[in-house]
């Protein structure tokens, strides 16, 4: 499943900036100059479009006031897909909220992606999603003479968070990565401000 997400990455990274036209035009470079020129190029659309952080803020809070209706579809080799909606009366500091619970062995550590829409009725919210990218190896996707077996430079991987704010008031769209920890998948929210209140989330298909 890595491999195709990071596919569908690079595919859309390419379309958005003319990326894939522009890979026959190496002139002279070898091809591993060639490959970590695309790399770059898409390392930096990709960081162009979002908020980038290395780590996100530290402690454990909590949440109350928990409501809402999901439908979780599970596969015997993909992802689960969760849809519906999670109300959340109040969040305080940063929480890892549990959207999907399986003891199925089988689930355990599988990537799991969420999707939709997220409001805040007062205080500020951001939502962090993990990110883990190599751009060396899309970019061999695009070349004519790809290089492959060798270990990406590491300059040219990506390992980190995005960054969702939310400002109360404002209907934000959002995709996020879960965090699998055994059979749950689990959403990482924080409250900048100490605490957010009336937070709901619509999630559709990713």
């Amino acid at each position: 499943m890595r491999r195709l997400s990071a596919t569908a990455v690079a595919i859309s990274l390419a379309l958005a900036c003319g990326l894939a036209s522009a890979t026959t035009d190496c002139g002279r470079l070898s091809p591993r100059e060639c490959q970590a020129r695309e790399a770059r190029t898409l390392k930096a659309n990709y960081l162009r479009n979002l908020q980038f952080v290395e780590q996100p803020p530290s402690g454990d809070g909590h949440v109350e006031g928990v409501d809402g209706s999901l439908a979780i579809a599970r596969s015997l080799s993909g992802p689960p897909r969760i849809t519906g909606t999670v109300t959340i009366e109040r969040l305080v500091g940063r929480f890892r909220h549990r959207l999907a619970s399986s003891r199925d062995m089988m689930q355990y550590g599988r990537e799991a992606k969420v999707a939709g829409t997220v409001t805040v009725r007062s205080g500020r919210l951001a939502i962090y999603s993990p990110v883990d990218m190599d751009f060396w190896q899309m970019a061999a996707l695009f070349v004519d003479r790809p290089v492959r077996g060798e270990t990406a430079p590491d300059e040219l991987l990506l390992k980190g968070w995005k960054r969702i704010d939310v400002e109360p008031g404002k209907p934000t769209p959002f995709s996020a990565n879960l965090i699998a920890l055994g059979g749950d998948h689990r959403l990482l929210m924080h409250a900048p401000d100490g605490e957010a209140r009336g937070i709901e989330l619509t999630l559709e298909k990713p």
